[in-house]
């Protein structure tokens, strides 16, 4: 004990092996050479593959059950950026004419043919824009939405 009322480590155990304390805990740090306490740190779920660990599971079945779910929602979150960078990223190289061919409609495509008459038909340019920017609109809060619906973390806070 540091200063009579924290211990220096909470540890449990469970048939002679060590585990860290339940999630949720503290963990207190302590220079054991000076006797300063240097703060708390909190447990951030490691405990679930600890315990599985300790308790004998399979390495694949603790990636199915404890790694995957926590892993899922921020992967899917990822993927959906990707998709929208990528539509954009086309559509740049397309109105720049290092795209795909131009004989392929894309948003990238017609907005480059019609800037040789964005003074006369402003809309040619404008309308593949707009969609171009709600479509990646949709993608990212698809992804949100996913995320929502997938983390396990959120489900616990509802």
């Amino acid at each position: 004990m540091t200063d009579g009322t924290m211990p220096d480590r909470i540890m449990l155990h469970i048939d002679g092996k060590q585990l860290p304390a339940a999630d949720g805990a503290t963990f207190p740090l302590h220079n054991p050479a000076t006797g300063e306490h240097m703060g708390e740190v909190a447990n951030a779920g490691a405990v679930d593959v600890d315990a599985a660990v300790a308790a004998g599971t399979r390495t694949p079945m603790i990636m199915l059950r404890h790694i995957l779910p926590n892993t899922l929602s921020p992967l899917t979150v990822q993927a959906t950026y990707i998709c929208a960078s990528a539509m954009i990223i086309e559509a740049i190289l397309s109105f720049i004419g290092a795209g795909i061919p131009p004989t392929v409609p894309s948003w990238g495509n017609i907005m480059a043919e019609g800037r040789a008459l964005w003074q006369v038909k402003p809309y040619i340019v404008f309308f593949p824009a707009i969609f171009l920017s709600v479509t990646v609109l949709a993608v990212n809060l698809l992804g949100d939405g996913l995320r929502d619906a997938l983390d396990p973390r959120m489900a616990k806070e509802i």
